[in-house]
């Protein structure tokens, strides 16, 4: 706590971000309180509810592994009140969340690249339209991105030589993490191997075992119990594909027959998920088998979508809060990363490795998620903010080399 004190005060635009993030706090929570806005919540917080109902974890009546447990619990405090209270006061929570959060990167940042560029991405981060408002949704995204920051700046502590990071708090983040959002399972296992000098692996390995099996043994267990077998995730693997070959919500897919879309939808009420994904695998397999060409396409233009706009969007594509909250923003980041990966050749002139290391790190796993969402559905804007933050760290060899250059013609002219 003293560290991040010390951080706040040395420097005057840290604090006038910070006030700044404080204002816009107060003004959406004030927003919040006293305007008629509708929370938006969907099984997250139908499962919540029933948890704190007594009935267990389920959904529309039945067992369901459809959701991982991180973010149904936390809802869960907060489904123990009236539905609209419950839901305003976890959209607060989130704010203020996001917040926080906001200040940690701008702490890990610093802490990575110097005072300059941390205070820009805390200022990116803090003024992003998406993230401004997608706290007043509650989907696992709000807990996702905030915990991920927290992690993020754990490692880069860790890194640190004179900082003292509790490894065993770390790993227990990281696979909370993983839990709550498991594409991220494989990158999250990747950041567990990064090492100081002075540890080795065979110190690392039994934490790291130990602390996946206290995150991940109660899920196991219970999933072990009620379907008998072993869910580690959630079920829906199968069932996202399935809802990849459809263009957008409520439109039929060419690639999969009316008498099997009909089927399905029968079998949907009579079925839980679990049970769903041996009704959904022979469909999968035999659309991609019988339309490998297509759902090649399929893939690209999923990865289209993921990196611009999902197809339910299309008819407000043109709208202002699509344009602000996704294209300009979208654009801007897109175009950054690129110029700025291209500038990374210039870190090797310098033998900066691990600004490389670094960044070649977070591209790959930007590209990753963008591949596995390709390859099953990308329906929604939020599966994008899951990693989208990520992209203002890779700017950092773009800021380099525009603050080189302005500095280079601030001499010339002092000259």
């Amino acid at each position: 706590m003293h560290a991040f004190i010390r951080f706040i005060k040395l420097d005057i635009w840290t604090q006038r971000i910070c006030l700044l993030g404080a204002f816009l706090l107060i003004g959406k929570l004030l927003f919040l309180l006293f305007s008629d806005l509708r929370i938006h919540a969907i099984e997250d917080w139908y499962i919540a509810q029933n948890l704190s109902d007594g009935k267990g974890y389920i959904l529309h009546q039945q067992d369901t592994a459809l959701k991982t447990p991180i973010y149904p619990i936390f809802l869960t405090f907060f489904a123990l009140l009236p539905d609209i209270t419950g839901k305003l006061l976890a959209s607060a929570t989130q704010h203020i969340l996001f917040y926080i959060a906001d200040l940690l990167l701008m702490w890990a940042i610093t802490l990575r690249f110097g005072r300059a560029f941390g205070n820009i991405v805390g200022l990116l981060f803090l003024l992003h339209p998406a993230y401004f408002y997608y706290p007043f949704i509650l989907e696992s995204t709000a807990l996702t991105v905030p915990l991920s920051i927290v992690y993020a700046l754990l490692i880069i502590q860790y890194q640190q030589e004179h900082y003292k990071v509790n490894n065993w708090l770390r790993y227990i983040i990281g696979w909370i993490i993983a839990l709550c959002q498991p594409i991220f399972f494989p990158l999250i296992c990747m950041s567990m191997m990064i090492k100081r000098k002075t540890d080795t692996y065979t110190i690392l390995i039994m934490p790291i075992i130990i602390t996946f099996l206290i995150v991940f043994s109660p899920w196991i267990y219970r999933n072990t119990l009620v379907f008998d077998s072993i869910v580690v995730f959630k079920t829906p693997f199968w069932m996202n594909i399935y809802e990849g070959f459809y263009p957008s919500p409520g439109i039929s897919s060419k690639y999969i027959s009316i008498e099997n879309q009909k089927s399905i939808d029968s079998l949907r009420q009579i079925n839980n998920d679990f049970e769903m994904e041996k009704y959904y695998k022979p469909i999968v397999l035999n659309a991609i088998s019988d339309y490998p060409k297509e759902y090649v396409l399929l893939s690209i233009d999923r990865f289209k979508q993921f990196w611009i706009i999902p197809h339910r969007y299309d008819d407000r594509i043109f709208s202002l809060p699509i344009i602000i909250s996704r294209l300009i923003p979208q654009f801007l980041l897109s175009i950054g990363v690129v110029i700025s990966t291209i500038l990374l050749s210039k870190q090797f002139q310098k033998n900066n490795y691990s600004i490389i290391y670094f960044h070649v790190f977070l591209l790959v796993s930007v590209l990753y998620v963008s591949i596995v969402y390709s390859l099953t559905q990308s329906s929604n804007i939020r599966f994008k903010l899951d990693i989208e933050w990520i992209e203002l760290l890779l700017l950092y060899p773009l800021f380099e080399y525009v603050s080189v250059d302005i500095l280079k013609k601030k001499n010339t002219r002092l000259n």
